[in-house]
């Protein structure tokens, strides 16, 4: 079972959540979007964390 947590975001237009908790890990999207919940398109270097939570 998924928990979406309220992250205070913009709405995006994309169809996701800004994060969510399923079976204890939490979830986050990091997209770029402008205050108007546009995608900004330009180059960017992925990246990947994980900070565990406990």
């Amino acid at each position: 079972m998924k928990q979406i947590v309220k992250t205070g975001l913009y709405a995006s237009k994309a169809p996701l959540e800004w994060a969510v908790i399923g079976n204890g890990t939490l979830y986050t999207a990091q997209t770029p979007i402008d205050r108007a919940g546009q995608v900004v398109e330009g180059v960017s270097k992925p990246r990947a964390a994980r900070q565990w939570i406990t």
